[in-house]
């Protein structure tokens, strides 16, 4: 279990997150929401160990992030982070395996290659191992980020374990693939050791996939709960000030939120 424990942060006597407090479970999606500027990517941040100098706790598994070496943190512990720019000129598979650096100190074998195109085939990119790295569009790249991300988690065979931490990953994907990559990202935390900690912006995705959802305002926590309990009218106008209805689709059983 992550867990963070009234996590404070000011960077230049600014307050960044002030009193924030969530968990984040194996076996489920957990969201972070707020407008722009609320702090999402400063608490991942903070997670991740790019930001240290935060009062408050940080427990991987009941023990301080801060005492856990990087390597050991590297191997329960992915990270996608919102820009990540690769310019050297690198095929997809090897930049996938990069992933497996942490418990194969560069001694890549027959296992580890065929352990990445397991991992480029369950999200519907085998197709690109081959290719340039920088041949791909946008939305290409956030997929095999997040393949190499997952090999990451995959030091053992046939099963991800971890946390899996999402920075905005889809913002350059299209619909589709958004849902598409939602989908089996929650099919493995059902199936395996694995939670799923994303940065996202659409409400009605954060409303079908997320399990819960931290919601975040000028850094403070307006609500940490399941996600329908959270994305209410009342909090959404709050977070973001734009007033919201909810409504129930009865061709699939779900509800949906519309923007006013």
């Amino acid at each position: 279990m992550l867990t963070l424990e009234n996590i404070s942060l000011k960077l230049s006597q600014k307050t960044l997150l002030d009193n924030v407090s969530m968990t984040v479970r194996k076996g489920q999606i957990t969201g972070i929401l707020g407008a722009n500027g609320a702090g999402k990517s400063t608490l991942m941040k903070v997670i991740s160990g790019e930001h240290l100098h935060y009062t408050g706790w940080v427990k991987l598994d009941e023990m301080d992030i801060k005492a856990i070496c990087p390597v050991t943190k590297s191997m329960q512990m992915a990270y996608v982070t919102q820009h990540e720019e690769i310019y050297t000129d690198i095929n997809v598979i090897d930049y996938v395996l990069l992933g497996a650096l942490s418990y194969c100190k560069g001694n890549f074998s027959q296992k580890e290659y065929q352990k990445a195109l397991c991992a480029l085939s369950l999200l519907k990119a085998e197709h690109f191992s081959q290719k340039k790295y920088q041949q791909l569009s946008g939305g290409e790249r956030q997929r095999v980020q997040l393949v190499r991300a997952l090999l990451q988690l995959n030091q053992h065979d046939d099963s991800y374990q971890g946390y899996l931490l999402l920075d905005e990953y889809s913002a350059h994907m299209d619909v589709y693939y958004q849902r598409q990559t939602l989908q089996i990202l929650s099919e493995l935390v059902q199936q395996h050791d694995l939670a799923v900690l994303v940065i996202g912006h659409d409400l009605n995705i954060a409303l079908s996939y997320y399990h819960q959802s931290l919601l975040l305002k000028n850094g403070q926590m307006l609500d940490f709960d399941q996600t329908e309990k959270v994305l209410t009218p009342e909090h959404i106008y709050t977070a973001f000030q734009v007033e919201a209805d909810i409504i129930h689709r009865p061709q699939n059983n779900k509800k949906v939120i519309v923007l006013a």
